[in-house]
């Protein structure tokens, strides 16, 4: 589908039925604001299947992929990071954000270990990360890997300054790089503050003894 991701009124179910609706239609409003504005598109997968997908660049096998193409659809950079692809706790992103330097975020759960080009990091179990990546080459500038039982990143946002705006859940304790948050329930939510070098600015728990769950972040400013 990847070719057609902004064909009007394109159907992504096989047999084109009318009944599922349209798939293309918001895409390519979406294609024609970024065309106006000299903008560029941002695409993550989830590689559930592990098989080979290509953007534009040549095909490319990892469970999480991240793409960035121009206004007009063209191929720019594909970046790919490892993972376990499948199974009970399979690696996937959750969230994307692109600062005013056109430099982009993405959040996550992995399983197995991360490389996103800055090295080789090695999952706990279901671990929370977050990864920057130069909008202009797609090169990892730095990632942090979360480790603990259960964790997983939820919501990212970048605020003018370039910080990250990181949320998410865990179980037991985690450690976002300023010290060690304990759940007070089974599942807690965290959020946590990155400078743009990745230095943790400062992060905090929230839970009310059973399960608080965080889905995403916004910044006004």
């Amino acid at each position: 589908h990847l070719p057609r991701l902004f064909e009007r009124f394109y159907r992504v179910d096989p047999g084109r039925s009318r009944i599922q609706g349209g798939a293309g239609l918001g895409l390519s409003i979406v294609k024609h604001l970024v065309e106006s504005m000299d903008g560029s598109i941002v695409v993550t997968v989830k590689n559930v299947l592990g098989g080979a997908v290509d953007f534009g660049g040549g095909p490319s096998i990892a469970p999480i992929l991240i793409a960035k193409l121009t206004a007009n659809g063209n191929h720019k950079w594909t970046r790919a990071c490892g993972g376990n692809p499948s199974g009970l706790t399979p690696s996937y992103p959750r969230s994307l954000a692109i600062d005013l330097n056109d430099d982009v975020f993405v959040a996550g759960s992995v399983n197995g270990s991360l490389d996103c080009g800055s090295g080789a990091m090695a999952a706990t179990y279901s671990d929370a990360f977050v990864v920057k990546l130069s909008g202009n080459t797609g090169a990892a500038a730095w990632a942090h890997l979360y480790g603990g039982v259960a964790q997983s990143a939820t919501g990212v946002a970048a605020d003018s300054m370039g910080n990250a705006l990181v949320v998410g859940q865990f179980s037991d304790t985690i450690n976002l790089g300023a010290g060690d948050l304990t759940a007070t329930g089974d599942v807690d939510g965290f959020v946590a503050k990155l400078s743009p070098t990745g230095t943790t600015l400062w992060s905090k728990r929230f839970g009310d003894g059973g399960t608080t769950m965080a889905t995403d972040v916004a910044v006004d400013a």
